[in-house]
């Protein structure tokens, strides 16, 4: 997906939009036998990501993803709240509310 088409999906988007202030981290391994010994495998993991409802502490939304798309994620998250922290410390009144671009890692 290009951003164009990324932008597209988030503005017509049937999801609601959940706010979580708590969540928990866990990972998922499995190993698959290659050979009748057992002596190779191959492993595949996944890390999962919980939100939860900071009031309720029930988890609101899951997802999965890869350590590549984990790293990724991590990055991008760093960027963007250096870039939000930035923002907030200026004292430059906004004429308006603004919703920054968002960013696709893909």
């Amino acid at each position: 997906m290009n951003a164009q088409q990324i932008e597209a999906a988030i503005r017509t988007s049937k999801e609601k939009c959940l706010f979580a202030e708590e969540f928990a981290v866990g990972t998922s391994l499995r190993s698959t036998p290659l050979d009748k010994k057992g002596t190779k495998v191959r492993k595949e993991g996944i890390l999962k990501i919980f939100f939860l409802d900071a009031a309720t502490h029930q988890v609101i939304n899951e997802v999965a993803v890869t350590s590549i798309t984990a790293k990724m994620l991590g990055e991008t998250l760093l960027k963007n709240v250096a870039a939000l922290e930035k923002e907030l410390a200026d004292d430059k009144p906004k004429a308006a509310t603004t919703i920054a671009k968002p960013t696709y890692s893909g």
